[in-house]
C-alpha cells in the first residue's frame, strides 16, 4: 500500500522511460477528467473510505499513483466532518484524516487548499459516531467559502403555516381588535351594528361593511370605527 511519484519525463525525451513516464501523464490526466472523478472506494457505501487503487493525485504539480491495493488512510476519523490531508515524503505521499481545515487557503496555481506543502483532497466524509460514513466530493469554492459544508439540500418552502406568529391573520370577534405586525391581518366585528376600535399602534387600509354599505378606508391606530358590521383591517405600516 502505497501512493507513490511517477516519474517525471526529461522535456525532450532521450530514452525510452520518457515516454513510459508521458504515457502514465496522459493516462493521469484521462484518468482524472474521466472515470476517477470520485477516488474514494465505494461512494455509495456508508463504510469508512480508503484511496482507490490506480489513483492518480497530482500534489504541488509532482504526480503520484497508488500503486500497489486500496491505500488506507491513516489516522482516525470523528464525529461530524473529516477531511483527508495529503503530506509529501520524499517521493510518496501519506494521506490522513484531518477535521480542521481553518489553517489551509486556497492556492490558485494548483486548484486545492493548502498549507506549506500539505494539500486538501477536495472530499468531505460525515461520521455518525455510530458507523454510519457518508462520502462526498465538493467543489472547491465550497471549501473556500464556508467549512461548514451543507451535506444536505436546503429547503425552499412554497408556503409556511404558523399555529402563531406576528403576520397571521387574526379571526376576533368584538369590539376592540388585538394587535399585528405589518402584513398582518385582522377581522372585526359581531354581526350587528356595533362601533370597533382599530389596534392602538400602525396604519391600517380597512374594509369595512357598515349599517350604510361597503367602505375602503385608510386609519391610523386608535381609530374608532362606527357603525360597523364586520370589518377586515390590513396592517401597512
Amino acid at each position: 500500500m502505497a501512493i507513490t511519484q511517477v516519474t517525471q519525463y526529461n522535456s525532450t525525451p532521450t530514452v525510452a522511460g520518457d515516454y513510459a513516464a508521458q504515457n502514465k501523464h496522459i493516462q493521469a490526466f484521462i484518468n482524472q477528467t474521466n472515470n476517477h472523478s470520485f477516488i474514494l472506494t465505494d461512494p455509495t457505501a456508508t463504510t469508512i473510505p480508503a484511496i482507490a487503487l490506480g489513483t492518480y493525485i497530482s500534489s504541488g504539480g509532482t504526480l503520484f499513483l497508488v500503486d500497489t491495493a486500496n491505500y488506507t488512510i491513516l489516522g482516525s476519523v470523528a464525529s461530524g466532518n473529516n477531511y483527508i490531508k495529503m503530506s509529501v515524503s520524499g517521493t510518496t505521499l501519506t494521506a490522513t484524516w484531518i477535521q480542521d481545515i481553518s489553517a489551509y487557503t486556497y492556492n490558485p496555481i494548483y486548484g486545492y487548499l493548502a498549507s506549506g506543502t500539505d494539500m486538501i483532497l477536495p472530499y468531505l466524509v460525515t461520521y455518525d459516531g455510530s458507523s454510519v460514513y457518508n462520502k462526498y466530493r465538493n467543489d472547491i469554492t465550497q471549501y473556500v467559502t464556508d467549512q461548514n459544508l451543507r451535506t444536505t439540500d436546503s429547503p425552499t418552502f412554497v408556503e409556511v403555516t404558523t399555529t402563531n406568529g406576528p403576520n397571521k391573520p387574526v379571526d376576533y370577534v368584538g369590539s376592540t381588535m388585538p394587535e399585528v405586525k405589518i402584513g398582518g391581518f385582522i377581522s372585526g366585528g359581531t354581526g350587528t351594528v356595533t362601533n370597533v376600535k382599530l389596534p392602538l399602534t400602525g396604519t391600517y387600509m380597512v374594509i369595512a361593511t357598515q349599517s350604510g354599505g361597503t367602505n375602503v378606508f385608510r386609519y391610523s391606530g386608535g381609530t374608532v370605527i362606527s357603525l360597523v358590521i364586520w370589518l377586515i383591517a390590513l396592517r401597512i405600516s
